[in-house]
């Protein structure tokens, strides 16, 4: 991600999409013409409006723009998992809670403590993973009394 700019990531997620720029600009709400040049490089005359994109990304399916934006501010995004309710509270669930969190901490000092740059993309990449595992169970038991999962 390091010297790529916003402006090419959007070029790219426009001219890499499998939809027209037709299609997008009209999934945007906007003319080809004013889509096509705020995708430009340079002064194109046109600005890219913030506004779009959302749109942009949602029909394009592409959130390298999202990533890169989350990395130039030293956050992470990470996309909420689908995950089904429970109904009824499984007795496994705090303890599947309990374990990620605790992976998670592990992941998080090793990451702390690690000097090898090639180990630390490792680890951001388990520590996203686990970040995403664990807003899956936060998910998964929305609504259940915090004294109803320690209960267990």
């Amino acid at each position: 991600m390091k010297g790529k700019s916003l402006q090419t990531t959007l070029y790219q997620a426009v001219h890499g999409s499998k939809l027209s720029v037709d299609e997008l600009a009209d999934a945007i709400g906007v003319g080809p013409s004013s889509l096509y040049r705020a995708v430009l490089e340079g002064d194109s005359g046109c600005k890219f409006d913030v506004q779009w994109l959302l749109p942009l990304m949602q029909a394009t399916g592409d959130f390298r723009a999202l990533d890169l934006l989350c990395h130039r501010a030293n956050s992470l995004r990470v996309k909420m998992p689908r995950v089904k309710r429970w109904k009824r509270m499984d007795p496994e669930a705090s303890h599947a809670l309990l374990k990620v969190f605790t992976a998670l901490i592990g992941l998080l000092l090793e990451y702390f403590d690690s000097p090898d740059s090639e180990k630390l993309e490792d680890l951001e990449a388990k520590i996203h993973e686990m970040v995403s595992d664990l807003l899956a169970l936060r998910k998964a038991l929305e609504g259940f009394d915090q004294m109803e999962l320690m209960d267990e």
